[in-house]
């Protein structure tokens, strides 16, 4: 920027001004007034003819020579060439960049930033970002790519192009899906199935093309597998009634218990990461949180047909104020445990082992101190609830979603978390809700597992 001299705004201004009104170009006062809702600063950079840029031109309010001094705007009287990219690269509505000449550079990546060219503008690839502010040319646009993110407002035009551009255009101010930017783009161009606009501008610099064929488009068509969205499935009143099969006791009468069970089977080991105190946690929580609550106790060995549904509005659970199951021994459930209550629900505590068909669970905390034997699938979903199990876990899949869940033993199951990586990378795209969504939904899981559709990628 050593072309470019601080000054007040005052003069240059009101001289590039003059220079739009005589181009016509369409709401000039406008974009010239915007700097001042957002930068109280009287300070501008100024070129008094063309200028050369050697290299990126980082025009940024959050890093660089103009955040430190917070200038306006940025205007060149005459041509401005950028032997690199133009980057507008936050959602701030300044500076403003006034070129009186033409504007050349590889790429231009456009922000919040308002733009006027009294000119032409050459570049490979105009890219806009989230918050592409607007802009105003009084030549042509000629380019291999114009990729505006800009949204009229209020009647307002975002982007004016006075001579019309003659690149291949793409809007991506509209709600685009996956599937259209596939068969739109080149994969190169693609990071996670979105536009990537640091992929975008490196093929801009290394002359490639980002556009696919039409016949490319066809195969990509062609080739895209059709996606079967599962039917979600209604749990309401199918909940077994497993009070017949134990004793509704208050929390006096069996809480010792449960904690003697826990120090009893649940070591306290740090090299091994054992902290009984964190299955007694869950437990103390439960309690302190529901004081007047009942505990179905069950005796060792217990069966029960499911679904076993651990919601509060579960009838049995609301006609007798159960607050947790508590199984003295084994646990055998000839069916699944559902709860998709995210805030809550009754507690399951098994002394001894689970074997369960599927267990899917959100805010009601589970807590095995042996193992769990699943058929099917093991999800722990949001961080209102949490999943403790003493000992091994074998299931076909164990999936935590922004869920707090502990195995102290062996994992057995193909086994995914947040921390891992993207869900789209792993499972289904059945599974999520839109294609437009990166996270999938729990009902859409378990209903595509009993459908017994594949739940993975490939």
């Amino acid at each position: 920027m050593n072309q470019f001299v601080p000054t007040n705004i005052s003069k240059p201004l009101e001289r590039a001004k003059q220079l739009a009104k005589a181009q016509s170009i369409a709401d000039y006062q406008l974009l010239f007034s915007m700097p001042g809702h957002h930068t109280k600063s009287a300070e501008v950079l100024v070129c008094d003819g063309p200028a050369q840029i050697s290299g990126d031109l980082l025009l940024s309010t959050r890093s660089g020579h103009l955040s430190k001094k917070n200038f306006a705007m940025v205007f060149c009287f005459g041509d401005l060439n950028i032997d690199g990219d133009l980057l507008i690269d936050d959602y701030e509505y300044w500076p403003l960049l006034f070129i009186q000449g033409n504007l050349t550079c590889t790429n231009i990546l456009k922000g919040g930033m308002p733009m006027i060219v009294l000119g032409d503008i050459k570049t490979t690839y105009l890219i806009g970002e989230y918050n592409d502010g607007p802009m105003r040319v009084g030549g042509k646009l000629d380019c291999q790519g114009y990729i505006p993110r800009v949204k009229d407002q209020n009647g307002i035009a975002g982007h004016v192009i006075a001579g019309g551009y003659n690149g291949r255009f793409f809007n991506a101010a509209k709600d685009n899906g996956r599937t259209v930017l596939s068969q739109t783009f080149k994969a190169e161009a693609l990071d996670k199935g979105w536009l990537d606009s640091s992929k975008v501008r490196a093929m801009g610099k290394s002359g490639e093309n980002i556009w696919l064929t039409a016949d490319e488009a066809r195969q990509v068509q062609a080739g895209a597998a059709p996606v079967t969205v599962p039917q979600k499935l209604d749990l309401t009143n199918t909940s077994v009634d497993p009070t017949s099969l134990g004793k509704l006791v208050s929390i006096d009468e069996i809480k010792t218990r449960m904690h003697e069970l826990i120090e009893e089977k649940i070591e306290f080991n740090p090299d091994k990461n054992s902290y009984p105190q964190s299955f007694a946690d869950t437990v103390r929580y439960q309690f302190e949180s529901n004081k007047k609550g009942k505990i179905l106790v069950l005796e060792t060995n217990s069966a029960l047909a499911g679904p076993l549904i651990l919601d509060w509005k579960a009838p049995w659970v609301e006609r007798n104020n159960v607050i947790a199951i508590c199984c003295l021994g084994d646990l055998k459930i000839d069916g699944d445990i559902v709860n998709r209550t995210l805030e809550g629900g009754p507690l399951l505590f098994v002394a001894g082992s689970l074997t369960v068909d599927n267990l899917v669970k959100a805010g009601a905390p589970v807590t095995v101190l042996g193992n769990i034997d699943a058929t099917g699938i093991v999800i722990g979903e949001y961080n209102d609830g949490t999943m403790r199990i003493g000992g091994n876990l074998t299931a076909h899949a164990y999936l935590l979603f922004d869920h707090d869940g502990f195995v102290r033993g062996e994992i057995s199951a193909i086994s995914y978390s947040d921390d891992e990586g993207d869900w789209r990378d792993f499972l289904s795209p059945a599974v999520f809700p839109s294609e437009d969504e990166d996270y999938p939904d729990v009902d859409l899981i378990y209903a595509a597992h009993k459908a017994k559709m594949n739940l993975f990628i490939d």
